[in-house]
């Protein structure tokens, strides 16, 4: 056995030293040695080989640190140092050739708890340094953005300790645990752990230091009076490629188990909706959670989620409707599909309050009860009608019978009265008397129609406006010219239109008699496909519509009349005569 003593250039500078605790090359090719025991660090130039010290003894102190173990340098030349157990890192400056400190905490922007110191250093391709911290995982911090992030147990480490790293030409970090060999995938970003069984010689990597070789990204690592060369490319793409196929073996709904058949969908209850599934595996390999997917289809709705427990998965308070779980394996650094999907199928029962033929019994229910509701409206307002139409009858039978006889004796006693009256002042005044009796008693009969409901076609309506009209000038010296439409449709007029119009035709001749002085009146009626239009003329002396809308009401009448029933009016008047025309459309007076 050769023993290696200290090299000669060393000894002047660790007197007391027995053990040199780190090597390092950097980028520039200086050589940066450190030794136990106080003696600091040694840089050993690349231009000239003149050999720098750095020790927390000299004055003033050049190096806080007693010696370091760990080193790595970024891309500027920054070189990174860390002391077994120590929480800060001692970075040199490169461009100013001096020493700092940096703490964990304010790297962090936290306050831990913990006072573990660092294990182990390693930097990737992407400015992040990782720091192992003693029983508190991982720490990656990023150069560039100035921000670290924590890993520990619950982000998918095996164990917190981790005594050495390293990183291969895909940018993947590998890490010595207790508990296997780790590798973060960078693809990924992800934690794979791999031990005794997937092929490697040994499971706990406590007293392991790794080395790896950057061309083939070959790990190195020793063990028990041995070193091992490990290809890492072959262990990612071999480890789980015989992932096996999913089997649900159990299944539990609201906490109770349930028996199902796999080729056939299971039928749930609306309140059984708490369900859970337990699965297994055909085979021993190991695997983490990070390695299965689930997707839970909702009514053909769902996406692939992560699978947080690789023995069992569970789903509360589920909605009714149709369910497809499928499971499937992953390559944990490539997320390639490896393991085809194992799918069950179920459904969850309506609320019988939500079922199909709940919803059409309501609708059936509430459609009964609408032509209900119509019915009854419409029997009730047919009911109103015809009490109403009873009653005009009997209000128009009486007036028949009692006022309309007692005016006619009125008149012939008057008449009678009159031939015996000799006076002829008293026979004007008996003449006054019948002629007021006269027009009582048609007036009386103009009531008791319009009173009556008894439908009326148009064709008898407008030949009883002419002969209407022809009674109210017979007396008189005045011409009634009159001119009906030729063709009348079977038509119905209603009720109260043709009170209105009536009222209206009878008020307009009333006012020529009693006013105009005219010797003709035109009544023109016209039908056409929209509107019965009904002109009237008289040849009289016309009167002033200003002063009229003034002081009287006939024409405030017309349009008052006219818009009841939904027509319109225009009226003219000068010396030689009146002229009023009313237009109504059909579909407001026609039954």
């Amino acid at each position: 056995i050769k023993t290696i003593t200290t090299p000669v250039f060393l000894k002047p500078f660790c007197h007391e030293a027995d053990m040199v605790t780190l090597v390092y090359q950097s980028k520039q090719g200086d050589v940066w040695y450190s030794m136990n025991k106080g003696q600091g660090i040694l840089r050993q130039k690349a231009k000239d080989n003149g050999l720098i010290q750095y020790t927390k003894s000299t004055s003033p102190s050049l190096c806080s640190f007693d010696y370091v173990q760990n080193a790595v340098e970024d891309r500027k030349g920054t070189i990174y140092f860390s002391a077994n157990r120590r929480s800060n890192l001692l970075v040199w400056n490169n461009d100013k050739e001096v020493f700092t400190e940096w703490n964990l905490d304010s790297l962090l922007h936290i306050h831990r708890n913990s006072v573990g110191g660092i294990l182990a250093l390693c930097k990737d391709n992407e400015e992040n340094i990782w720091i192992s911290i003693e029983q508190e995982g991982l720490i990656k911090y990023n150069l560039n953005s100035k921000s670290g992030i924590q890993y520990g147990i619950e982000d998918g480490l095996p164990s917190n300790i981790i005594l050495s790293m390293c990183t291969d030409d895909k940018n993947n970090l590998w890490f010595a645990t207790p508990k296997g060999l780790t590798c973060y995938v960078a693809s990924s970003r992800k934690f794979v752990t791999f031990t005794e069984r997937d092929g490697l010689p040994f499971t706990d990597f406590t007293k392991t230091n790794l080395y790896i070789k950057s061309k083939d990204s070959t790990i190195y690592f020793d063990g028990p009076g041995k070193i091992y060369r490990l290809k890492t490319s072959e262990l990612l793409s071999t480890t789980f490629s015989s992932l096996p196929r999913f089997f649900i073996d159990a299944m539990w709904v609201n906490s109770s188990p349930c028996y199902f058949n796999g080729n056939e969908q299971i039928k749930l209850q609306h309140d059984e909706n708490s369900i859970r599934f337990s699965f297994v595996m055909q085979s021993s390999v190991s695997q983490t959670s990070n390695n299965f997917q689930y997707k839970l289809l909702y009514n053909g709705k769902g996406d692939w989620q992560q699978l947080h427990d690789n023995n069992s998965i569970a789903f509360a308070n589920l909605k009714p409707g149709d369910y497809k779980l499928s499971l499937r394996g992953i390559h944990p650094a490539t997320n390639r599909i490896i393991a085809g999907e194992k799918c069950i199928y179920f459904s969850i029962a309506e609320y019988w309050y939500a079922s199909w033929w709940f919803k059409l019994l309501m609708i059936i229910i509430l459609v009964s009860f609408i032509i209900f509701l119509l019915w009854y409206y419409f029997n009730e307002k047919l009911k109103r009608q015809q009490a109403l139409f009873y009653e005009r009858a009997r209000i128009a039978g009486e007036m028949h019978d009692d006022l309309g006889l007692g005016l006619t004796k009125i008149r012939y006693l008057s008449e009678d009265l009159k031939n015996t009256v000799i006076d002829g002042m008293q026979q004007n005044q008996i003449s006054k008397i019948i002629e007021h009796s006269n027009d009582l008693i048609d007036n009386l009969n103009d009531i008791i129609w319009t009173l009556q409901e008894n439908e009326e076609s148009l064709e008898d309506f407008i030949y009883r406006l002419k002969s209407q009209s022809a009674e109210m000038l017979e007396k008189t010296d005045i011409e009634l010219i009159a001119q009906m439409p030729e063709d009348m449709k079977d038509m119905k007029i209603r009720h109260q239109v043709r009170r209105h119009i009536y009222l209206i035709v009878k008020e307009f001749i009333h006012n020529t008699i009693k006013y105009a002085s005219a010797s003709n009146v035109k009544l023109l009626i016209e039908l056409d496909e929209n509107d019965l239009k009904i002109s009237l003329a008289d040849n009289g002396k016309g009167f002033d519509i200003a002063e009229q809308k003034a002081n009287g009401n006939g024409l405030s009448n017309f349009e008052k009349r006219s818009k009841q029933i939904g027509g319109r009016f225009v009226v003219d008047s000068d010396h030689y005569g009146t002229r009023a025309e009313f237009i109504f459309p059909l579909q407001t007076i026609i039954i």
